[in-house]
């Protein structure tokens, strides 16, 4: 119901006189896709369709990960507990969560087609291994995204070292989305200092 209404929006906004004034469009915000899991139905249907789409039988499967499945049913009831199920569960993931973005951005492009649109992504999650979990993979988005946004840090360290602000997290982000898409960066929820902070800030 949410999306349907985003799109009524964009409907409205075409009609608008205002329409003009858009600079762009952010479809999500601090996109994560950690909901997807083998403890649910419908994801563990999701999954073995990716398999079967990507592998065709559970021979080529093995053959590629040396695993001995049954079934692309086995793989599912394996969840993570192995390397290789966790491997193409996390690129299941993250193809399935660009595959959605893609379709919202086509649906708000036939409403506004001049409106750059993106998503903001948490920079960490979108850059370090660790957090490949919440299924967000830059890479994906570059074929459909305007620009490339996100949720970046500088947070103030305390005066303890040669930088008054942690501005490596913001240069190693800002480089990253550069590379994998080469369009401009809006970072729109530039954080100086950390939620809940109550420590005492120099205003400068």
């Amino acid at each position: 119901q949410t999306l349907m209404g985003c799109l009524a929006f964009a409907n409205r906004l075409a009609s608008s006189p205002y329409r003009k004034a858009l600079h762009g469009i952010t479809l999500t915000n601090e996109t994560s896709y950690l909901g997807f899991n083998l403890e649910k139905p419908f994801c563990r249907e999701l999954f073995k369709g990716y398999l079967q789409r990507k592998f065709g039988d559970i021979e080529k499967f093995n053959r590629r990960t040396c695993e001995h499945f049954e079934s692309f049913d086995a793989v599912a009831a394996a969840n993570s507990s192995k390397p290789a199920v966790k491997y193409e569960l996390t690129l299941c993931r993250s193809q399935l969560f660009a595959d959605w973005h893609e379709w919202m951005a086509s649906q708000v492009k036939a409403a506004l087609p001049e409106v750059p649109v993106a998503a903001k992504f948490t920079t960490i999650p979108g850059i370090d291994p660790v957090f490949m979990e919440h299924g967000v993979d830059p890479e994906l988005y570059r074929s459909f995204f305007d620009y490339s946004g996100n949720d970046n840090v500088m947070f103030y360290n305390g005066g303890n070292s040669s930088y008054s602000i942690g501005w490596q997290n913001t240069a190693i982000a800002n480089e990253f989305q550069l590379s994998v898409q080469g369009k401009s960066i809006a970072n729109t929820e530039n954080h100086v200092i950390s939620d809940n902070d109550s420590s005492v800030i120099p205003p400068q």
